[in-house]
C-alpha cells in the first residue's frame, strides 16, 4: 500500500502536527509513506521519520490553484500512490480524482454549518471518505451537506506527556525564573479565532483581585502577536504576561504550568488541550465544540462560556484556592486522555479505513 499525506500548513498547527504524529505510527507498518508539504513549512524542522519520504512543493499555501493541481498530477503520475490522504488541500484531491486515485480527507476544523451546494458537491465528489476529528466536526460537515455515509469520526491521538516529579518541576521553574510562582498558560496559534484577548482579560482580573505575582505564559506564534502585545501593554500587564514564542519541547511547556486555559471561539478538538491534560495540567476550556467531548465539567477539567473573561477568572479563582480540587482534576484529566486519545488507537482506526477504501 502506497499512501501520500498532503499538508498545506506553513505554520505548526493542529492539522500538521496530527498528520505528522499519524505518519510516525503508520511508519511502523508495511506502508510506503510520503508527505507532501510547502517547501517553506515549519513542519520540516522536526519531521524526519525513517521510511517516510518528503516531497516539497513551492508556493503550496492555498487550498486550490491550477499550478498546484498540475504539480500534483506530475508527482502522482511519477510516484503512483494508491491513496491520497489530504489535510485540506483541494488541489491534491482534484489531481487524485483526475488520475482515479482513492482520496481520504481529514477535516481538522469546524465549518460554519451553513448549507452550500458547491461545498456539498465538491466534497462529496472529491472524497472517498472523510475523517472528522470529533463529533462536533462531523455534525458541521453533515449540516453543510456532506453525506453522512462518507464520514468516519477518528479522534486525534497524542503521545503521553511525561510528568516531572516535584523536584524536577522546581528545577524547571527555576530555569525560567518561575520559582514558587503560580503559572497559567496557553499553547496556541496566535490567531483571532483562538480569542487570546479573552485569556489576557481574565489574567488582568486575576492579577488585580487574587494574586499579583501570577505569571501568564503564552506559547505560540501568529498574525495576532503584535496586537496581543499591544493589548497587554495597554492593560499594564507586561510584568505578568510573557510571550514565550514557539517551543518545540512541549513536555517542558506543560510541566511549567499549574493551569492550562483554552479560550477559543471554535475548536474541532484541540491537540494542545489533550497534551495539557495528558501532562496532568488543571485545564479550563471554553465550550467551543470538540473540548466539550474531552472535558467532563468538574470531573477532569472545567468548562466555561465563550467570550467570557469573567467566567475564566472565576474558574481560575476556584482552582487556585482549592489544592484538593486541583489534584483531583489533574489525576482525572491524565487518566481520561491516556485511555481515549492514544496515537495507537488513532493509527489503528485510520489504517482500517485505508484498507476498507482500497478494498
Amino acid at each position: 500500500m502506497k499512501v501520500f499525506h498532503v499538508v498545506t500548513d506553513k505554520n505548526v498547527g493542529g492539522a500538521g502536527v496530527s498528520a505528522c504524529s499519524l505518519l510516525e505510527f503508520l511508519n511502523k507498518s508495511e506502508i510506503d509513506l510520503g508527505l507532501v508539504v510547502p517547501s517553506e513549512s515549519f513542519l520540516l524542522c522536526f519531521f524526519r521519520y525513517k521510511k517516510v519520504r518528503i516531497f516539497e512543493i513551492e508556493n503550496l499555501s492555498k487550498s486550490f490553484d491550477l499550478i498546484s493541481v498540475f504539480k500534483f498530477v506530475c508527482l502522482f503520475l511519477k510516484e503512483k500512490p494508491d491513496l491520497i490522504h489530504t489535510h485540506a488541500c483541494l488541489s491534491a484531491r482534484i489531481a487524485a480524482r483526475l488520475l482515479n486515485i482513492k482520496i481520504i480527507y481529514t477535516r481538522h476544523w469546524i465549518c460554519d454549518g451553513c448549507f452550500c451546494l458547491f461545498f456539498k458537491i465538491i466534497n462529496n465528489f472529491l472524497c472517498d471518505a472523510i475523517i472528522a476529528v470529533s463529533n462536533s466536526t462531523k455534525k458541521s460537515l453533515v449540516d453543510s451537506g456532506i453525506s453522512e455515509k462518507k464520514i468516519k469520526v477518528i479522534y486525534n491521538g497524542i503521545k503521553k506527556v511525561n510528568i516531572h516529579n516535584s523536584k524536577n518541576k522546581k528545577k524547571l521553574k527555576k530555569i525560567y525564573n518561575l520559582e514558587s510562582i503560580f503559572t497559567v498558560g496557553c499553547v496556541s496559534r496566535l490567531e483571532k479565532i483562538k480569542n487570546i484577548d479573552i485569556f489576557i482579560r481574565a489574567a488582568k482580573l486575576f492579577v488585580d483581585k487574587i494574586n499579583s505575582k501570577t505569571k501568564f505564559l503564552i506559547f505560540g506564534e501568529g498574525s495576532q502577536k503584535e496586537h496581543l502585545k499591544n493589548y497587554t501593554d495597554k492593560l499594564n500587564m507586561n510584568n505578568n504576561i510573557v510571550f514565550m514564542g514557539f517551543f518545540k519541547n512541549l513536555e517542558e511547556v506543560y510541566n511549567l504550568l499549574d493551569v492550562y486555559v483554552l479560550s477559543s471561539n471554535q475548536e474541532a478538538l484541540s491537540l494542545s488541550l489533550l497534551e495539557a491534560m495528558s501532562a496532568g495540567c488543571v485545564c479550563i476550556s471554553t465550550k467551543c465544540g470538540g473540548p466539550e467531548e474531552i472535558i467532563k465539567n468538574k470531573f477532569n477539567g472545567l468548562l466555561v462560556e465563550k467570550n467570557n473573561a469573567y467566567e475564566i477568572f472565576l474558574a481560575l479563582k476556584k482552582v487556585y484556592n482549592k489544592a484538593l480540587t486541583r489534584k483531583k482534576l489533574s489525576i482525572h484529566a491524565r487518566n481520561s486522555i491516556n485511555k481515549r486519545f492514544s496515537l495507537e488507537k488513532m493509527s489503528e482506526e485510520t489504517l482500517k479505513l485505508y484498507n476498507d477504501i482500497l478494498n
